[in-house]
């Protein structure tokens, strides 16, 4: 005959399991909700009218120096957009969103060496560090894009 104590043993454990299962879904489906929420928060800022007049100062702004940029673009909407660049470039430096989430909807290697002459002179009225994380995305940008081709070629 069948111990009371192993039915109740054997449903614990199945419990068990079924709730590690709905965990692991519930996390599947937060970070799904993340990139959704991160996407529509991005969408609101680049379509606010703010935001798009300083890029379109921004596509047609001369690169050569920080001095040249700030001729077609004010100051502070350079800083907005660098900002804005290096925020979501942090988010995904410390894995809060990945790569492919940020990077579909930016290219960073061709906006850093737009700004690089401005980031750089601005670092040396602020921090050291400022603009890092978008430095960092831009590097790593290259990298992979590097890296693909490569294999491109190898193949």
């Amino acid at each position: 005959m069948v111990d009371l104590l192993q039915v109740l043993e054997g449903v614990t454990y199945a419990a068990f399991i079924v709730g590690a299962l709905v965990a692991v879904y519930e996390l599947r489906v937060m970070s799904r909700d993340r990139r959704t929420e991160l996407y529509s928060q991005m969408g609101e800022h680049w379509t606010s009218r703010e935001f798009e007049e300083a890029m379109a100062k921004y596509a047609l702004a001369d690169y050569q120096s920080a001095e040249s940029i700030e001729k077609t673009v004010p100051r502070v909407d350079i800083l907005m957009i660098a900002d804005t660049l290096d925020w979501m470039a942090a988010l995904v430096r410390y894995k809060i969103v990945d790569y492919k989430t940020v990077t579909s909807v930016m290219t960073f290697s061709m906006n850093w060496e737009k700004l690089k002459p401005w980031c750089l002179e601005w670092r040396k009225h602020t921090t050291p560090g400022h603009f890092g994380d978008f430095e960092w995305l831009a590097n790593e940008e290259n990298r992979r894009d590097k890296a693909a081709e490569q294999e491109t070629n190898a193949a």
